[in-house]
């Protein structure tokens, strides 16, 4: 069933995401060109010393546009606080999202690309994530069509163990969590998904295909990690306030850590 809910203004939004990222001291790079489209990389370093760092991408799906829009919100509000190093990729795909398709423009699901990348997008990403630092936190922001509500994939670390339920019972305030015991054939509880990493390479269900949470999980590029799916059925403002409640809740926790 493909997505037929709110589209995206591609240019429009990467203006003002560009304009308000400017506004707000963030610079403004160009990872790879897709299609003739610039995908932007959007950092800005803390002043506080030690200050956590903090790593979000959406829009690697074309059909899921809540995500740029949820990135643009926070952006335009001021909602990056100064204490945390930023890291944002808040357009992956934007000529997928520029044809309301899940895959790029040459039909390549970008999510599935990261252990044997093949694409010239996951290609620059992964070059790009190889030359910095590791990350605290990984917020990365999806959406299903199929769901009944809001969940996230959930690999407890000794950073984020018990952060998942947290994050839950804020977003529950702001939108239906999908209590189904299982989630795209895993087992879920109350809106969480936490799935095992053993034998990762001969899971049967990625076939050897890693999306990017894993990739990032399993190159030690991360200390902890979320991904956090809206649900498409939804309207936009529940479907961004979702994430947008999901994204500064795990940077409160982060903040607050020992």
């Amino acid at each position: 069933m493909p997505y037929t809910g709110e589209t995206l203004d591609v240019t429009a939004t990467l203006l003002r995401l560009n304009q308000a990222a400017r506004d707000h001291g963030f610079s403004c790079v160009s990872l790879v060109d897709q299609a003739g489209i610039i995908l932007p990389i959007l950092t800005r370093p803390s002043t506080y010393s030690n200050a956590p760092r903090v790593y979000i991408s959406t829009g690697m799906h074309g059909d899921e546009p809540a995500g740029p829009l949820m990135i643009l919100d926070l952006l335009e509000r001021e909602q990056f606080c100064p204490n945390i190093d930023w890291t944002l990729f808040p357009m992956l795909n934007p000529a997928g999202l520029r044809l309301n398709q899940r895959e790029n423009h040459m039909g390549i699901d970008l999510n599935r690309d990261y252990l044997n990348p093949t694409t010239k997008e996951v290609i620059a990403h992964v070059n790009y994530i190889e030359e910095q630092e590791p990350w605290d936190l990984s917020l990365i922001i999806h959406e299903d069509w199929e769901s009944d509500g809001f969940y996230l994939y959930d690999k407890p670390t000794d950073l984020t163990d018990g952060w998942a339920k947290t994050i839950v019972e804020r977003v529950r305030k702001v939108c239906p969590i999908d209590l189904s015991e299982a989630i795209d054939k895993m087992s879920s509880s109350e809106g969480i998904i936490s799935p095992r990493f053993e034998n990762i390479k001969e899971d049967p269900k990625l076939k050897g295909q890693w999306p990017e949470a894993i990739y990032l999980f399993m190159t030690e590029k991360v200390r902890g990690s979320f991904t956090f799916e809206a649900p498409s059925s939804y309207d936009m403002p529940t479907r961004i306030k979702a994430l947008e409640t999901a994204i500064l809740t795990s940077v409160e926790l982060l903040s607050t850590a020992e």
